[in-house]
C-alpha cells in the first residue's frame, strides 16, 4: 500500500496509539455504536473525516485500517474479558446464594394485598411479602412491555435503546452488552431463562452466557395461551396436544422446576422465570377481569415454585425477587402522545417488587425510589462481583445510599412516531420534554401536583442537573 508523504505519519501514528491503547481498552464500557465499537478508533475516524486529505483512495485505505484496528481491539477486549471472567467459573462459590428472578408482566400493585388491596387474589405472594422487603416506590423502566424488559435486562434506561426490529419494533439487544444473566454466569452461576423472550437481535439467551433456555422468542407464539411449540436452547420442538400442562405459564414453571431437579453443576443457580402477558381466559383461572385472572394465575405458578423450594436443603439460601415488568395494560409502540403522557404518570409506572433475601441487612429500606434498571446493580452486591457487572444507570437496593443528600433521578423515554416523550423525576421535580419539542417543562410536584405551572425559567439549576443526569 502506497501513501503520500503528506499523511503517511497519520497512519503510523494512529496504529502506534492503537497498539499502546490495547491494555487500557480491555475493560472499556460497551458502546451503543454498531459501526466502530471502541472510543479510540471512533476518535480517529472523526479526525479522518475532518482532515484536509484530498486523495480519496488513500482516505479509503486509512478508513479500512481504522476499521480493521477496531475489529482487532474488540477481539482482544472480548478475549481478555472472557479469560478474566472465566477465572470466576473455576472458583468455589458455595457461600453465594441461589437466585430466582420471577418476572410478571401486566401486574399492578393495586391488585396485591401486600400493597394494600382490600381484596387480593395473591395469597402466596402476600405471604412471601411478610418475610421480604416490599419496595413501595419501584417503577417500570418503561410503560412499553418490551422496553421495560430491556431496561431490566441491561441495567440501562430506555433512552439507551438505539435500534429496534423493523417489523414489530421490539428493542434490539446486541451481543456486546452486559446483561443480568451474563453477569451472573461470569460470576460463576449456573444460569437459565424460562418463558417468553421479548427482545430482538443476535443476543438471544441460547447464544449468550445462559446454560439453558426453554421458552419462546416468537411474538406470535407468545400470544398463544396454549402454545403448540416450545424452544429448547434454540431448537424448536412440538408439544403434545393432550398435555395436561398446556397453559404457557404452567409450562414455564414446570420446565424451570425440572431444570432445578437436573441441576448437578455444584454451583449456585441463577434462574429467570418470565411470565409474559397473555389474554388469560376463565378456563385457566377464574376472575371477573383480565387483571384479576392475571394476578391469580401468577400466584398459582409462584406457589408451585415456592412449594418445590421448601423441599430443598438450599431453600434458606435462595434469593427470590418477584418483579412486575409493567403495570396492568402497558401501552403499545404506536400509542399517541396523550396515551404516552398518561402512561408516564408515576402511578401508572409503579410496579410491585418483593425481595426475599435471608442475608439482607435490616437497614434495607422498601421506601427508596427505585426501578427495574436497579436489578443488575443489586445482584452485583449479592454476588460481590463488582469488577464486571456494569449498570451505570442503576443502584444497589441492598446498600445504604452513598450520598443521601443527592436526589435520585429516574428517567423514561418513550418513542412517539419519529420523536419521543421524555420524563425525568428528580426529588420533588418532574421534567417533561414533549414529542418534537426543544424546551423542557419543569413542575414542582410538592406544590403543584396537578402540573399546571411550568417553572423551568425560575429553576435553571434544576434543568441543568436533570439534563446532565439523564445523559449519563
Amino acid at each position: 500500500m502506497v501513501f503520500t508523504d503528506k499523511y503517511r505519519h497519520i497512519s503510523y501514528f494512529t496504529f502506534i496509539l492503537v497498539l499502546f491503547a490495547v491494555p487500557q481498552m480491555v475493560h472499556a464500557q460497551e458502546s451503543d455504536d454498531d459501526r466502530l465499537q471502541n472510543p479510540l478508533t471512533r476518535a480517529y475516524e472523526d479526525l479522518l473525516n475532518n482532515s484536509d486529505l484530498d486523495d480519496d483512495e488513500a482516505v479509503d485505505d486509512l478508513r479500512k485500517m481504522i476499521y480493521d484496528a477496531d475489529k482487532l481491539l474488540s477481539k482482544i477486549k472480548a478475549e481478555n474479558r472472557e479469560a478474566l471472567r472465566n477465572v470466576n467459573r473455576q472458583t468455589p462459590l458455595s457461600s453465594l446464594p441461589n437466585i430466582l428472578v420471577i418476572l410478571a408482566d401486566d401486574l399492578s400493585p393495586e391488585q396485591l394485598g401486600c400493597y394494600g388491596a382490600e381484596t387480593s387474589a395473591t395469597p402466596v405472594l402476600d405471604q412471601l411479602a411478610n418475610r421480604s422487603v416490599v419496595f413501595e416506590n419501584f417503577h417500570a423502566g418503561s410503560p412499553i412491555d418490551d422496553d421495560a424488559f430491556w431496561t431490566l435486562w441491561t441495567g440501562r434506561t430506555s433512552n439507551h435503546i438505539v435500534a429496534r426490529d423493523d417489523q414489530d419494533m421490539r428493542p434490539l439487544l446486541n451481543t456486546h452488552r452486559s446483561t443480568l444473566l451474563s453477569n451472573l454466569w461470569y460470576a460463576g452461576y449456573s444460569t437459565g431463562f424460562f418463558g417468553g423472550w421479548p427482545l430482538a437481535g443476535p443476543a438471544v439467551p441460547w447464544k449468550a452466557e445462559t446454560d439453558i433456555f426453554i421458552g419462546w422468542n416468537d411474538p406470535k407464539m407468545m400470544s398463544e395461551v396454549s402454545p403448540t411449540k416450545i424452544m429448547l436452547n434454540g431448537v424448536e420442538q412440538n408439544l403434545k396436544k393432550d398435555s395436561k400442562s398446556s397453559f404457557a405459564w404452567t409450562m414455564t414453571t414446570m420446565q424451570a422446576l425440572a431444570a432445578l431437579e437436573r441441576e448437578q453443576s455444584g454451583r449456585p443457580f441463577a434462574y429467570v422465570l418470565r411470565y409474559h402477558a397473555l389474554d388469560i381466559p376463565d378456563s385457566v383461572v377464574k376472575g371477573e377481569t383480565l387483571a384479576e385472572r392475571t394476578a391469580a394465575a401468577f400466584d398459582r405458578e409462584l406457589g408451585r415454585v415456592i412449594d418445590r423450594l421448601k423441599t430443598k436443603p438450599y431453600a434458606n439460601n435462595t434469593l427470590i425477587w418477584v418483579i412486575g415488568e409493567t403495570a396492568d395494560a402497558g401501552i403499545l409502540h404506536d400509542a399517541n402522545s396523550k396515551q404516552v403522557g398518561n402512561s408516564l404518570q408515576s402511578s401508572a409506572l409503579r410496579v410491585p417488587s418483593i425481595l426475599f433475601y435471608p442475608r439482607r441487612s435490616s437497614a434495607v429500606s422498601g421506601s427508596r425510589l427505585s426501578a427495574g434498571f436497579d436489578i443488575n446493580s443489586t445482584l452485583a452486591t449479592v454476588t460481590r462481583d463488582r469488577r464486571f457487572v456494569r449498570s451505570p444507570n442503576g443502584q444497589s437496593l441492598l446498600t445504604a445510599r452513598v450520598n443521601s443528600s443527592r436526589e435520585r433521578l429516574l428517567y423514561w423515554s418513550v418513542p412517539v412516531g419519529e420523536s419521543s416523550y421524555q420524563v425525568a423525576r428528580y426529588g420533588k421535580w418532574k421534567a417533561v420534554v414533549l414529542p418534537k419539542a426543544t424546551s423542557i417543562l419543569l413542575y414542582d410536584l410538592e406544590n403543584d401536583p396537578e402540573q399546571k405551572e411550568n417553572v423551568a425559567d425560575q429553576h435553571p439549576d434544576i434543568i441543568r442537573q436533570v439534563t446532565r443526569s439523564a445523559a449519563e
